[in-house]
């Protein structure tokens, strides 16, 4: 493809700036800000209350009533897209993706009927009607440019506020011991909102070539170190490589490639016959209160959670119930046996095992698959940014959800995520049966409807 081809490709980034949904963009972004930040956190964190769990079961069964607005005036917006708003594109669905997403939902649904906590699995199921509203909604009538935004949008907002907060601790958190950034989040969800901030930035410099984007790029890129959150930091690597690789040509790709490969490999071996000491340590990140050589506590929770269901076939196939199986007895269970309290299993995929089983994790697992898969290909393909950064978001979450739950939970990255999936359900990324230079000319002048 010639560099006129891909300008014009590219095009519509930079020329639609009076389309973008910035309404709709600040509204989602302010009910997930509501939803799940908390000026609290912090200080709950720091101050380690969770020492006793029935504090944790009773914020498991309680809730607050924050994160409820915050779903419901999601769930409200959705609603009202897709009542009074037309589409101006024909469904072109990618039939796996479509099939896997729709399974999924009608399962999750359907889970009440054989749940261990059906009043629990109502009110998640609430949540979910929320989400999926909003995500079908967004999905159907906005571009993958616009889910970019929406992501630069509510996680530099999410960012700001952290930041503040931070600086307003700024004098107890001098010299405190195990510090990690945290604003109005978790650590972790903190690490999480860095990387999604830095992965947006990423795509708006490539689209603008502007360096402002750079600077924010810089900022989140401190902040994700600061959390010492390592799976955020692992994942939102391999995301950012994956962006990179989708937009270079396929020569440097694949010297780049096998290069990072070899010097992996390389440093793996000398690691392993413990010529590289200095590297264990900069594996924890300063964290030296967890163990990196069970995850930190990882593989022991999901022994406990695996040994809570026990040989029950029938909830092996159905799940305990849709976002159900962290229950209070659940938790209190597997708090008692890994001797810290605990709420998630720390993994997408057994979490989905636990609360859908067998079938909830296979369509959850097919439509992200498929989906990062797509996305890929048709960035590589048609040369596009709003793509990669799709393939970006979608690959983070696969890795992420190895060792942590936060990409199937009701927040922002898990919005991100799903409405990826759902746009590639809803409009197929690639034009089977034509050339690279044909698709270049076809597309020059109606411009990317997907862009």
């Amino acid at each position: 493809m010639t560099a006129l081809q891909m300008n014009v490709l590219d095009r519509p980034l930079r020329e639609s700036r009076s389309s973008r949904p910035w309404l709709v963009v600040l509204l989602i972004a302010m009910c997930y800000i509501i939803a799940t930040t908390d000026p609290g956190a912090r200080t709950r964190w720091f101050s380690l209350d969770k020492s006793e769990v029935h504090r944790l079961t009773d914020r498991l069964e309680q809730g607050r009533a924050q994160r409820q607005i915050g779903f419901l005036a999601l769930g409200a917006i959705g609603t009202s897209l897709l009542v009074i708003r037309r589409a101006d594109r024909k469904l072109r669905p990618t039939v796996i993706v479509m099939l896997a997403i729709a399974i999924y939902a009608a399962w999750a649904s359907m889970s009440i009927y054989w749940s261990v906590e059906r009043s629990l699995t109502f009110k998640r199921l609430i949540v979910f009607g929320c989400m999926a509203s909003a995500i079908v909604a967004f999905a159907r009538f906005y571009r993958p440019r616009d889910l970019a935004l929406l992501a630069m949008v509510g996680s530099g907002i999410i960012m700001i506020m952290g930041l503040a907060t931070e600086l307003f601790h700024l004098g107890s958190s001098i010299g405190q011991w195990g510090y990690r950034f945290a604003g109005t989040m978790h650590p972790n969800h903190a690490g999480i909102n860095a990387v999604i901030l830095a992965l947006s930035a990423f795509y708006f410099w490539e689209s603008e070539k502007k360096k402002r984007w750079l600077l924010v790029l810089g900022i989140a890129v401190v902040v994700l170190i600061l959390t010492k959150s390592r799976t955020s930091l692992a994942a939102g690597s391999v995301a950012m490589a994956l962006m990179c690789l989708l937009r270079w040509p396929i020569k440097r790709t694949l010297m780049v490639g096998l290069s990072l490969v070899a010097a992996n490999a390389l440093l793996f071996a000398l690691f392993v016959a413990g010529l590289l000491p200095p590297v264990w340590s900069a594996l924890l990140m300063g964290r030296e209160d967890s163990d990196i050589t069970t995850l930190t506590g990882r593989s022991d929770i999901w022994a406990a959670a695996i040994s809570f269901v026990g040989s029950d076939t029938a909830r092996w196939l159905t799940g305990a119930g849709y976002q159900s199986f962290w229950s209070a007895s659940a938790a209190s269970y597997v708090s008692a046996r890994v001797q810290f309290h605990i709420s998630e299993g720390h993994s997408a995929y057994l979490d989905s095992l636990l609360t859908l089983g067998v079938i909830g994790l296979a369509c959850y697992v097919v439509a992200l698959l498929a989906s990062l898969a797509t996305w890929s290909i048709a960035a590589r393909q048609r040369r596009n940014a709003s793509f990669a950064f799709l393939a970006g978001m979608l690959m983070f979450a696969l890795v992420h959800g190895i060792s942590e739950s936060s990409t199937i939970d009701p927040n922002f990255a898990t919005f991100i995520t799903f409405t990826a999936m759902t746009m590639c359900a809803f409009y197929r990324p690639i034009r089977s049966g034509e050339r690279p230079q044909e698709r270049g000319r076809s597309h020059a002048g109606r411009r990317e409807v997907l862009a």
